[in-house]
């Protein structure tokens, strides 16, 4: 079997990595930023074979993953910010970690993410990829935004755009002479005009 660390096995995620790793067989580094707070008894309560070791480490600290990386055969990525905005997190990390598996000589990495890589990943919502395109088209330039209909919302997902109201009829009857026909645009619907007057017809020669 492999030695694997494991970074952010302080999560849920990262936690369920590591039990299911020692289970494995595998001896498992938890790279954690609190030591303390990992949940006691992992490793009893995963008999496969498998060691826990952990250690004290913070992907934006890259002596501290140098040192976590150090010996192992693959890294596993789990990290998570605290709320909704990872405020850099992911791009510090990973440039922690490729220096320290190039310096290490580690050439086995697997990372989680919770949203897509792709911006127009299929398995993510409707709205989630339009607001995506929409950030990376407006970092690109105007001329490659998404469109948008006339309230600001996106289109729809086929792209169709809802029709104008249909223009209200007039409400009083158009003008009828002798010999015309006395239908007005108000019985039609407004969809036919009345026909012309007698006077309003050029003669012919």
């Amino acid at each position: 079997m492999s030695s694997v660390v494991v970074f952010g096995a302080g999560g849920r995620t990262g936690h369920l990595v590591v039990e299911e790793a020692l289970r494995a067989g595998h001896d498992v580094t938890a790279a954690v930023r609190t030591p303390e707070k990992f949940p006691p008894g992992t490793a009893a309560s995963c008999t496969g074979g498998g060691t826990l070791a952990v250690v004290r480490a913070d992907v934006r600290d890259r002596q501290s993953v140098q040192a976590a990386v150090q010996g192992d055969d693959a890294v596993v990525s789990a990290i998570g910010p605290p709320g909704r905005r990872s405020l850099g997190l992911y791009s510090d990390a990973a440039r922690a970690l490729v220096t320290a598996m190039e310096s290490t000589g580690v050439a086995r990495v697997v990372a989680l993410s919770s949203p897509g890589v792709h911006h127009d990943d299929p398995h993510l919502a409707f709205w989630y990829r339009w607001r995506r395109s929409f950030a990376r088209a407006r970092s690109i330039g105007p001329s490659s935004a998404p469109p948008t209909s006339r309230t600001g919302r996106p289109p729809g997902p086929t792209g169709s755009r809802t029709a104008p109201p249909r223009r209200a009829a007039g409400n009083s009857p158009a003008p009828t002479s002798p010999g015309s026909s006395r239908m007005s645009s108000t019985a039609t619907g407004g969809l036919m005009p009345p026909p012309p007057s007698p006077t309003d017809v050029s003669p012919t020669t």
